[in-house]
């Protein structure tokens, strides 16, 4: 079975700080998500949450989905059972 995992877009994070002319710390006031989330999501630790979703997408309503991330396949994982 393979799995999807949404990522940003690279460059997106600093595009969104040079908008609103912040830095990552401020950021995460107009996403409205921790710190800790926008840390995970950058160095790909994690994949995108909906949090981090609806924040981005609230925070720039004229631009789509599609202009901040993408779905990237992951390596086929294996049924359990």
């Amino acid at each position: 079975m393979q799995r999807n995992i949404i990522r940003l877009k690279s460059g997106v994070l600093q595009q969104l700080m040079d908008c609103h002319d912040t830095n990552l710390t401020g950021l995460v006031g107009v996403l409205g998500v921790s710190y800790s989330q926008l840390y995970r999501v950058e160095n790909k630790h994690t994949g995108v949450g909906e949090k981090v979703i609806a924040g981005v997408l609230a925070a720039h309503p004229d631009k789509k989905f599609e202009d901040f991330f993408f779905i990237e396949p992951l390596i086929y994982v294996k049924e359990r059972g």
